[in-house]
């Protein structure tokens, strides 16, 4: 059931994001007139543990939602990232100042496949350790807070931590952690 696109044209383009609007021939013989599509790049979501089996978790302001909830550390696959789990390491130091000593990929979701092109990839870090301070973003403001995993689990249930990819990733480290006994 695929959909041809007849036309093609982008809306506004920035370093964030390039929004097109499509013309669809839809596997049904109807025309979607108006299609947007957001393209995004892929992101890293980590799920970080530090050696004394404390989460990692950040807690920041989101003016979209007007809102301050806690999240994991996640952000953009940059150009210059050798991989995939370059990235996540990257994304760990700059928003929380620790570093890892082991890595795990727990899996790949799409954030929003109705409209967001983007692949969100999710990672488990062991052992962090702090080394540095964080490096933020220009717009960042981020605090670094460590808690038990039972409590995180009990932040998600109790809309504590309301981001999709972070609460997805919380889950997917449950479901490893549990089936390998290391938390």
């Amino acid at each position: 059931m695929t959909w041809k696109t007849l036309s093609k044209k982008i809306v506004t383009k920035n370093n964030f994001f390039t929004l097109t609007e499509e013309r669809c021939l839809k596997h049904n013989g109807e025309i979607a007139e108006q299609y947007f599509t957001v393209e995004k790049p892929d992101s890293v979501v980590i799920i970080p543990f530090t050696e004394d089996k404390k989460v990692i978790l950040i807690k920041q302001y989101r003016h979209p939602i007007r809102s301050t909830k806690y999240e994991v550390p996640a952000g953009y696959v940059e150009k210059k990232d050798k991989s995939l789990i370059a990235s996540a390491k990257r994304e760990l130091g700059e928003e929380t100042g620790y570093e890892t000593t082991k890595m795990i990929k727990l899996g790949k979701a799409f954030a929003l496949s109705g409209f967001i092109t983007s692949t969100t990839h999710f990672f488990l870090a062991l052992n962090c350790k702090k080394k540095t301070n964080q490096h933020l973003d220009k717009d960042e403001e981020i605090e670094v807070k460590t808690d038990t995993f039972k409590n995180t689990l009990a932040r998600v249930k109790k809309l504590d931590i309301m981001d999709l990819g972070s609460a997805h990733g919380i889950l997917l480290a449950k479901e490893y952690l549990d089936n390998h006994k290391i938390v």
